[in-house]
C-alpha cells in the first residue's frame, strides 16, 4: 500500500508572524515522487534534497536543414526555470533567447523546478528560420502530478519535426530528443 501525504498550505499570504493556521486547504496526493517523499519522512529519512530537482527536461534539438541555422525565439518559462549543466545557475529567457543551432548540429536546452520550493517546470520556446516560425515546443513537469506533457505544435507545413520518446508519467520528463528538418 502506497503512503498518502496531506500537504496544508497557509492561504494567507499576509501573515507575517506563526499564527494558528485558520484557512488552510488540504488536498491528498497520490504521485510516485510523494510517495518517495513518504517513506523517507516517515522512517526518519529528514533530508529529502534529493527533491529539490526532481522536476526537469532536457531538449536535444538537432538541426537537419542542411545549410541554415536555427535560432530559438520566444522563450518564456511559467513555473521552474531555465539552466545550462548546472540546475544552481538559473538562465533567463533572454538568455535563452537568440541561441542559435548551427546546421548538423544538437543544442540542449535545459528547464528544471526550483530548489526547496517543490515547483516543477513548464514553458515554451520557439525555433525560427529567419523570419518564419517553424514550431512552438511547450512542455509541463509539475512537481504535485503524475502527468507530464511535452508538445510540438504549430508546425509549419514547410517542415517536419520528430519528437523522440519522454517521460510522460510523474517524475522528470528527462531527455527529449527533437530533429527540426526542411520539407522539400
Amino acid at each position: 500500500m502506497s503512503p498518502t501525504v496531506t500537504v496544508s498550505v497557509n492561504i494567507d499570504t499576509k501573515q507575517t508572524e506563526p499564527k494558528e493556521l485558520k484557512d488552510v486547504s488540504t488536498k491528498a496526493v497520490t504521485d510516485p515522487t510523494i510517495d518517495a517523499l513518504a517513506k523517507r519522512l516517515t522512517e526518519g529519512g529528514g533530508d529529502i534534497s534529493l527533491f529539490d530537482y526532481a522536476q526537469w527536461l532536457n531538449m536535444r534539438i538537432k538541426n537537419l536543414l542542411g545549410n541554415a541555422p536555427i535560432e530559438i525565439k520566444e522563450a518564456t518559462i511559467s513555473s521552474g526555470k531555465f539552466y545550462n549543466e548546472d540546475k544552481d545557475k538559473s538562465l533567463l529567457p533572454s538568455q535563452v533567447d537568440g541561441t542559435v543551432i548551427a546546421p548538423g548540429q544538437i543544442v540542449t536546452v535545459s528547464a528544471c523546478g526550483k530548489k526547496g520550493a517543490w515547483v516543477g517546470t513548464e514553458g515554451k520556446i520557439s525555433l525560427y528560420e529567419g523570419s518564419t516560425r517553424i514550431c512552438v515546443f511547450s512542455w509541463d513537469c509539475p512537481f504535485w502530478s503524475s502527468k507530464n506533457s511535452f508538445n510540438a505544435t504549430s508546425v509549419h507545413p514547410s517542415y517536419n519535426v520528430t519528437v523522440g520518446d519522454w517521460n510522460q508519467t510523474g517524475g522528470a520528463i528527462g531527455n527529449v530528443y527533437l530533429e527540426v528538418e526542411r520539407l522539400d
